[in-house]
């Protein structure tokens, strides 16, 4: 469960090419809920992937617990890149 979610900046080269889209990204959580991994696995466009894997990296998540114990975990979530 993410519990407070960074929010993702707008890169500079997509905001230039007017670059939009939705970037799926994967965190992989220890049992104490540090982010130990995270990475864009599929993304409308490259240049958003960075950015939304570094704000992956910068969030806090809450682990799963099965049988009364914090276990690890992964979390997965998009990040949506529009122009309003």
């Amino acid at each position: 469960m993410k519990v407070h979610a960074e929010k993702p900046v707008y890169p500079a080269e997509a905001v230039a090419r007017r670059a939009q889209g939705t970037v799926y990204v994967r965190v992989v959580l220890d049992d104490r809920s540090r982010v130990l991994w995270a990475n864009a696995y599929k993304s409308a466009d490259p240049s958003l992937s960075e950015s939304a894997t570094i704000a992956a990296r910068d969030s806090t998540f809450r682990t799963a617990i099965r049988n009364c114990r914090p276990i690890a975990s992964v979390y997965e979530f998009t990040v949506d890149y529009t122009w309003r």
